[in-house]
C-alpha cells in the first residue's frame, strides 16, 4: 500500500501551450515547475490537436495560455487559462494531485489581486485585507484546555475509533461462525449423542467449544488488527497535519489510553465475545448440517452490524433517547461505542456496560447449559419447509 500510495501521489505531468509568449506567460510556467510537476512545453495549433499530443505522452493535464494573458492583466481584466484534465484513472489520490493544481492557481490569483491592490494603494495592509478578523481556537478536552482545532480533535477520535469497531466486528463474526460450524458439523454427522454421553458435565462442554473459538479468533484479531494497522500507515503522507500549538501527548490534552481505560476496553471486547460466543451455540443448535449453520446466526450477525454502522456514524451524547435505549439494549452497543467513552475520559458508562454485558452472558451461558443438559438438543431445529416450497 505504501508503495501503490506513493506511486498515485507522485507529481503529475502536464502539457503547457503557451500562445502567449510573454514574459507573464513565461513566469506562471516557472511557477508551475516550482510545484514539483513535469511540466512540458508542447506546440498545437488548436486546443483538440493539444489533448491528443498530450494523451499520445501520456500526460495527465493540458494548461493553455491563450494569446493576450499578459495584455488582460495589465489593463485589470480577466485573464484566462484553459485548464483539460484527462482522467485516466478515479482515486483519492489522484484527486489530491489535481488539487495541487487548483492550490496553485488559486495562489497565483491571490498574488496577481494584491499586486493590483498594491498599484492603486501602496500603503494598504495586504495582510489585513487577506485575513481581518483573526481566531484563536482553543479545545477543551477532560477538563483540560489546549490551544487547537477542534475539528482536528474530531478527526483524530474518528480516525482512532475506527479500528476497534472493525477489529470487533470481524472478531465477532469470526468465532460465531466457527462455533456454529462446529455444532452443526457435529449434529450432521451425528456425534453429538456420543459427546453428551460422555462423563463431563454439560456446563463443561459449552465452555470448551467456546475456549476454543475464543483462541482461533484471537489470533485472527492480533492479525487483523496488525494488518489494518499497516494499512492505515500507508495512508500517511495524505493525513492533515497536526495544527501548530496542538500536542496530542505529553503535557497538553492527551488521547491516548492510560491503564485502567485500557483494562476496562479489554475486559468489554471479551465479555462481547462471550456473549456472541454464546448466542451463536444457542442458535447453532437449531442447525441441521452445516449449511444451515450461516442461515441460523443470521440474528446474531444483525445484532453486531447495527450498533457497528451506529457507533461508526452517530455519537452516544447526541442520539435520541429511543435510538440510545434501543442501542444499548444491544449488548454488543456498549463495546463498539466504549473506545469513544474513553477517549473522552468518560469511564462511568464503559463500567454500566460491562455490568450489563456481565448479566447478560450469565443469563446466556444458564440458558445455554439448560438447553444442552436436556435432550431437546438434539430435536431443535428451524423450519424452512414453508420458504422452499415459496421459493
Amino acid at each position: 500500500m505504501q508503495s501503490e500510495v506513493g506511486k498515485a501521489m507522485r507529481p503529475i505531468d502536464i502539457a503547457v501551450i503557451d500562445n502567449d509568449k510573454t514574459n507573464s506567460s513565461r513566469a506562471l510556467i516557472e511557477g508551475l515547475k516550482n510545484t514539483d510537476n513535469f511540466i512540458s512545453v508542447l506546440s498545437a495549433e488548436n486546443d483538440t490537436q493539444a489533448v491528443e499530443i498530450a494523451k499520445g505522452q501520456d500526460l495527465s493535464m493540458v494548461m493553455i495560455i491563450p494569446e493576450g494573458y499578459e495584455s488582460n492583466l495589465k489593463n485589470k481584466m480577466n485573464a484566462e487559462i484553459k485548464l483539460y484534465s484527462i482522467i485516466t484513472s478515479i482515486s483519492i489520490a489522484s484527486s489530491a494531485q489535481r488539487g495541487n493544481i487548483r492550490n496553485f492557481l488559486k495562489t497565483i490569483n491571490q498574488e496577481a489581486g494584491e499586486s493590483f491592490i498594491k498599484e492603486i494603494n501602496p500603503e494598504l495592509n495586504l495582510e489585513m485585507l487577506r485575513e481581518p478578523i483573526k481566531v484563536k481556537e482553543f479545545v477543551v478536552l477532560k477538563d483540560i484546555i489546549q490551544p487547537g482545532s477542534a475539528a482536528f480533535v474530531i478527526a483524530y477520535i474518528s480516525t482512532q475509533t475506527v479500528i476497534v469497531p472493525v477489529a470487533l466486528l470481524m472478531l465477532i463474526i469470526i468465532t460465531g461462525t466457527m462455533i456454529a460450524s462446529s455444532i452443526a458439523q457435529e449434529k450432521e454427522n451425528k456425534t453429538l449423542e456420543t459427546i453428551l454421553t460422555v462423563p463431563v458435565s454439560r456446563f463443561t462442554i459449552v465452555l470448551a467449544k467456546m475456549l476454543a473459538a475464543v483462541v482461533l479468533a484471537i489470533c485472527f484479531a492480533l492479525f487483523f488488527v496488525l494488518a489494518m494497522g499497516s494499512y492505515m500507515s500507508s495512508f500517511s503522507g495524505m493525513e492533515t497535519s497536526t495544527p501548530s500549538g496542538f500536542q496530542v501527548s505529553g503535557t497538553g490534552i492527551n488521547l491516548s489510553l492510560d491503564t485502567y481505560s485500557k483494562i476496562l476496553l479489554g475486559m468489554s471486547i471479551f465479555l462481547s465475545i462471550v456473549n456472541a460466543l454464546a448466542l451463536a451455540t444457542l442458535l447453532a443448535l437449531f442447525a441441521q448440517d452445516v449449511k444451515d449453520a450461516q442461515t441460523t446466526i443470521m440474528p446474531l450477525t444483525i445484532m453486531i452490524l447495527i450498533p457497528y454502522f451506529f457507533a461508526l456514524t452517530f455519537d452516544p451524547g447526541t442520539m435520541s433517547l429511543g435510538l440510545k435505549i434501543f442501542s444499548f439494549l444491544i449488548p454488543f452497543s456498549h463495546t463498539f461505542f466504549a473506545f469513544k467513552f474513553l477517549l473522552l475520559g468518560q469511564k462511568i458508562p464503559i463500567i454500566l456496560g460491562n455490568l450489563y454485558l456481565f448479566l447478560f452472558a450469565i443469563v446466556l451461558l444458564f440458558i445455554a447449559t439448560k438447553v444442552f443438559s436436556s435432550e431437546r438438543i438434539l430435536t431443535m431445529k428451524f423450519s424452512f419447509g414453508k420458504f422452499r416450497r415459496m421459493v
